[in-house]
């Protein structure tokens, strides 16, 4: 069950191969960003809320500057996510995904963003262990045999930490809204006056932000979890308070395609 378990964590979420790096342009957004300045954002708090929690937040031990894993149609939040940090100058890279078995497309890193991020997470170890991506390119017999060597070796293995949001992580309205605006930017929906943010398999960022709704005085919240799916669908309706919808609008510019 151990070894499933860490075997799914190599295929799922660690396993890529890095091949290529890039910095995409962000020059698309400038208008946007100057027509929107009087809805100031805690870029920190927004990029937190973009950050996935499928199973929690991973890092291990030896990897130290990865940010997220970014799909199809996000170039456009990619680009926004470095344009706001370009005061801090972090030294941010995107790159190219090509393993083949999962469906991510960029892999954004900053040691300096990532650092920051990773300050919002308590951490632990569930007994998972990052393996070399190329095992995955091994026939059967050849993976088992790669599987059972690192087992038994004794050599320092790359440790999975796990991390869920900390309590009390907010303070203000601004870092609720940013937060929101953030989630509501990668994981949101609407149809006329009802919004709804869906999420699979999270570990704490769904139950932020059904209490984060309710502060912010947002109306008919409704909760939908369906644990018997695979994986486990976690949807959040609600009807947002006139100044989070002014947000919610101003910055959907940056919503996912």
């Amino acid at each position: 069950m151990q070894k499933n378990k860490i075997v799914f964590i190599i295929l799922i979420v660690f396993a890529f191969q890095i091949v290529q790096s890039q910095n995409p342009t962000a020059n698309e957004f400038e208008k946007q960003l100057k027509s929107n300045s009087k809805l100031i954002l805690d870029k920190d708090y927004f990029l937190l809320g973009t950050l996935s929690d499928y199973l929690g937040r991973q890092k291990t031990y030896k990897s130290n500057t990865f940010i997220d894993n970014y799909y199809k149609g996000e170039t456009s939040l990619i680009s926004y996510i470095m344009k706001i940090y370009t005061d801090e100058s972090p030294e941010f890279v995107v790159e190219k995904n090509q393993y083949p078995f999962n469906s991510v497309t960029d892999i954004l890193h900053s040691k300096k963003i990532a650092e920051k991020m990773n300050s919002f997470y308590n951490f632990k170890n569930d007994g998972g262990f990052k393996m070399d991506s190329n095992f995955s390119k091994l026939k059967a017999a050849e993976f088992r045999k790669k599987i059972n060597d690192f087992f038994k070796s004794t050599e320092p293995k790359d440790t999975v930490y796990v991390g869920t949001m900390k309590a009390n992580l907010f303070k203000t309205n601004v870092q609720k809204i940013s937060f929101i605006t953030g989630v509501y930017a990668r994981y949101g929906e609407s149809s006329k006056n009802r919004y709804c943010i869906v999420m699979y398999n999270s570990e704490s960022k769904y139950d932020y932000c059904v209490s984060i709704l309710k502060q912010l005085k947002c109306d008919d919240i409704e909760k939908e979890v369906k644990k018997n799916n695979i994986p486990v669908l976690q949807i959040v309706y609600f009807k947002p308070s006139r100044e989070l919808k002014k947000y919610l609008d101003e910055y959907k510019f940056i919503k996912t395609e």
